[in-house]
């Protein structure tokens, strides 16, 4: 459903965009021919591509590169599909302007999503939590820290802004 929201939502905004915030009548067919294969073309890639996973609560900039494969292919399959269904009365910069569209609002929602889940997390009183130093971990240290912040019922702490840092 939130995929679905987001690629009609891609859309009409790039036609809105497009023609400066005021659809023509005449456009209104195009933007619903648009809507309809945008919905039969991206929502399978989105699903075969994984970008519906439940995963998004441990999203990762990492995985900006599955978005932009994604949806780069998603777009490409529409751009293919529309111009065979619909011909050149389609606006072509409608394909750039709804890639870039769906993709950030892709991105955004995973992050949005995972801060949520972060904000919301149930964490134990700050008496209770133990101390940790990690000390010259390189990538490992990061990805403890990142796993402590993340799941603080574990019961530890790590304070970057502590006195006691440099001494």
């Amino acid at each position: 459903i939130v995929l679905g929201a987001v690629i009609v939502h891609a859309m009409v905004l790039a036609f809105i965009l497009r023609f400066e915030f005021v659809v023509p009548v005449e456009k209104m067919p195009l933007l619903l021919y648009g809507i309809l294969l945008a919905l039969a073309v991206k929502l399978p890639i989105f699903f075969f591509r994984g970008l519906d996973s439940g995963g998004w609560h441990y999203v990762e900039f990492s995985d900006l590169s599955a978005q932009v494969v994604g949806n780069g292919l998603a777009s490409a399959a529409f751009t293919v599909t529309t111009y065979l269904v619909v011909g050149t009365s389609f606006p072509r910069s409608i394909y750039c302007i709804d890639f870039l569209i769906c993709l950030l609002t892709t991105s955004g929602v995973l992050f949005v999503i995972r801060l949520c889940n972060e904000a919301s997390r149930d964490v134990r009183s700050e008496d209770s939590a133990k101390n940790v130093l990690i000390y010259g971990a390189g990538n490992a240290g990061r990805t403890l820290i990142r796993e402590i912040q993340t799941r603080r019922s574990i019961g530890y702490r790590v304070d970057r802004k502590s006195t006691r840092l440099n001494s």
